[in-house]
């Protein structure tokens, strides 16, 4: 069962790989959720789509190697990625979502922020729905994370 945590916009961006195998191997975007933190100076400065930095908390609550499936799902008539995570991942995210209500969170891909959100209640699934808000950085996003070769599963 996924939670919708908030709306989310996502798209990919070059970030540093390991040596490719072959010129097949894929590109596998890293994907994080880390808490904002309360003051800038209290935090690690990440850089905002669009200009500015967010400060968020290490270590995050959920990273790229967290995620056991991605598929394409609608929610609201939209396109969203549904993300599921590993079940101890999901735990730790549902363990924190219970004692930090009202804290909001960045949903960060290849070392940007896409989207703060705010946690408004706490989240009882095994994932997330993340809405891109673009049909294309949708599928680029599905692509390397919903093809088998970039999650944990």
């Amino acid at each position: 069962m996924l939670s919708s945590i908030a709306i989310a916009a996502v798209g990919c961006s070059p970030a540093p790989q390991p040596p490719a195998e072959s010129r097949d191997a894929p590109r596998c975007p890293s994907v994080v959720i880390a808490q904002v933190a309360d003051a800038a100076s209290a935090g690690k400065a990440v850089p905002r789509l669009g200009g500015g930095t967010v400060s968020v908390l290490d270590p995050p609550i959920v990273s790229t190697r967290d995620v056991a499936a991605a598929r394409l799902g609608k929610a609201e008539g939209r396109d969203v990625i549904e993300i599921d995570l590993t079940e101890p991942a999901a735990a730790r995210l549902r363990a924190y979502s219970e004692t930090h209500v009202g804290k909001q969170l960045a949903f960060i891909i290849d070392d940007r922020v896409r989207k703060v959100l705010r946690l408004l209640d706490p989240i009882a699934g095994t994932g997330i729905i993340v809405d891109p808000a673009d049909s294309n950085e949708a599928s680029a996003l599905l692509s390397s994370l919903g093809d088998g070769r970039c999650t944990s599963s």
